[in-house]
């Protein structure tokens, strides 16, 4: 597996998990209200949810992009070599 190949199932897993996690983030964390009795409420936390999934995108997308860059590195290195080589051999 290359660095490319490493980085792009990274990301994915990175959107995924972080993704699942959110949701039970959002759970964990419960949003807590006293009424005038007494009475306290917990309901789910919506923003923590969201903010998570987001930021699980945002970092999956970031390792994703560094795969893509270093695909695009290793073909211009290979496209260079053959150049130089090209332009050395005549």
């Amino acid at each position: 597996m290359s660095k490319n190949d490493l980085a792009n199932a990274l990301g994915w897993g990175v959107i995924v998990i972080g993704i699942i996690g959110s949701f039970i983030a959002g759970n964990a964390y419960r949003l807590v209200s006293y009424n005038s009795s007494g009475y306290v409420n917990g309901s789910y936390n919506f923003g923590v949810a969201i903010s998570g999934i987001i930021a699980s995108i945002l970092f999956g997308i970031i390792f994703i992009f560094i795969g893509e860059i270093l695909t695009t590195e290793y073909e211009n290195r290979d496209k260079i070599a053959s150049l130089y080589d090209q332009m050395n051999n005549k």
